[in-house]
């Protein structure tokens, strides 16, 4: 039986060396038995800040003393569910990057750790999370000077397999328009789900609580240039079924000063749709609407199965 859970928000530091490589440390996973690579970092105490737990986590773990001015981002978030020893936790983590000018010969561990570049670390597959190597890259760009964004984003999924999709100006040429999802940055304080959420009825007008949503369908991350400036954007996607399209009512009413403009409409489109007329706002978007697509029909055979016995 497993217990109820437990919510531990938690603030994890990504630091990169002038190489390009970032430190990580040494897990111990029991239920597999066996060794994986993580970030550094922990529990955010009482009365500490994300930031401030942060410094404090690196300087015990690594010795390294820094200012919380010289932590950059969040690079990334996560909320991680799982079960140990009989109860369900939840994390909510929070990831900095931090540039380390001397490199590896600076750092003086008080734990098992290593410096690794995100493509050693995939090719290795000993990641602690099959994510870490993309939330890696964004530390690497941000500790060059790109500026960090991160988002939650939302896919309406109809009956017929549709994805409700927004119409945007491309950065850059707003002449020309482009297709994405539902979403945008994650304010301070914000959980991942109650950023979605909020997104989702401030771009569309539809109305959804966190249990309506599948869960993650995807974590990503994409870098583009505007303005001369780099920007590198981890985002995290969710699915929520909606039934039929039809009686789906889309508003743009609720749009906040800055987006009214820069959303030109609303349209349900196909994965295949999508791929054919790559109108998309990354190449990948036709892919992560398929995954969409494929949570939300899980869930509904999930719950028929359940309505049967």
């Amino acid at each position: 039986m497993v217990r109820p859970e437990r919510h531990r928000t938690c603030a994890r530091v990504l630091p990169v060396s002038a190489a390009g490589d970032v430190l990580l440390v040494r897990w111990w996973d029991a239920a597999r038995q066996q060794g994986s690579w993580g970030p550094l970092g922990g529990t955010v105490e009482a009365g500490e800040s994300l930031r401030g737990a942060a410094r404090r986590e690196l300087h015990e773990e690594t010795g390294m003393v820094v200012r919380e001015e010289d932590l950059l981002g969040s690079v990334g978030r996560q909320e991680i569910d799982y079960v140990w020893e009989g109860r369900r936790l939840v994390q909510d983590q929070t990831f900095f990057a931090v540039a380390v000018p001397g490199g590896a010969t600076d750092v003086g561990m008080t734990t098992k750790a290593a410096w690794w570049s995100p493509e050693a670390l995939e090719a290795d597959g000993g990641a602690a999370d099959d994510h870490l190597p993309t939330l890696m890259r964004v530390a690497v760009s941000v500790a060059r000077g790109a500026v960090p964004r991160v988002t939650a984003r939302v896919m309406p999924v109809d009956e017929a397999g549709r994805v409700l999709l927004l119409r945007r100006p491309r950065p850059g040429d707003p002449g020309r328009e482009m297709w994405g999802s539902i979403g945008g940055e994650v304010a301070a304080g914000e959980t991942l789900t109650a950023a979605a959420l909020r997104e989702l009825a401030e771009e569309t007008g539809i109305a959804a609580r966190p249990q309506d949503l599948t869960g993650v369908v995807h974590r990503g991350a994409h870098r583009h240039e505007r303005d001369g400036v780099v920007h590198h954007r981890h985002s995290t996607v969710y699915a929520l079924p909606v039934g039929a399209a039809g009686s789906v009512v889309v508003s743009l009413a609720g749009l906040q000063p800055d987006e009214v403009g820069n959303v030109r409409g609303a349209a349900w489109w196909s994965p295949e749709d999508m791929a054919r007329a790559g109108a998309g706002t990354h190449d990948d978007l036709p892919e992560i609407m398929t995954t969409a697509v494929a949570a939300v029909a899980a869930r509904g055979r999930s719950e028929q199965d359940r309505g049967e016995t």
